[in-house]
């Protein structure tokens, strides 16, 4: 039933003086006294809402921050690829202005990857090779980054 032919309907039979019109009293009252039993009830449950929310907030950072601490493996490839990278342009520029690529990466930059490992660089001809040797520090293995 729609609410305004309900509301029409109550009316006509207050104008009738069928129904007494009453004034509304709310079933809960405005303000609670403090310290009431209802009170620290509510509040307990406030708090565990805020202890839930505080636990899970908790739980995102512990399993986040790995991701992007110093000691983290994935986080060093990155950067090691991300300087494979800017090197290339740099080696590519000096070409530019030079006329040929150097003899040397640290003609460029002295430079070593995120293990400590100086990066891999020679010459063929006409290009060149430039690689970090990764965690290991050894030539040849799976884990270089090219």
């Amino acid at each position: 039933m729609d609410s305004f032919p309900a509301l029409k309907l109550l009316l006509s039979i207050i104008e009738k003086d069928a129904v007494e019109p009453k004034e509304i009293t709310p079933i809960v009252s405005a303000s609670t006294p403090q310290g009431t039993k209802a009170v620290r009830i509510a509040s307990v449950f406030s708090f565990a809402r805020m202890g839930i929310v505080i636990a899970f907030i908790g739980a995102f950072l512990i399993s986040v921050i790995p991701i992007f601490s110093e000691k983290n493996d994935a986080v060093y490839r990155l950067k090691a690829a991300e300087d494979v990278i800017g090197l290339r342009f740099e080696i590519n520029a000096y070409r530019y202005e030079h006329g040929s690529y150097p003899s040397a990466i640290e003609h460029i930059k002295k430079i070593t990857d995120p293990w400590g490992n100086i990066y891999i660089y020679k010459t063929e001809g006409n290009s060149f090779v430039l690689f970090s040797t990764g965690p290991d520090g050894k030539k040849g293995t799976a884990d270089d980054i090219h």
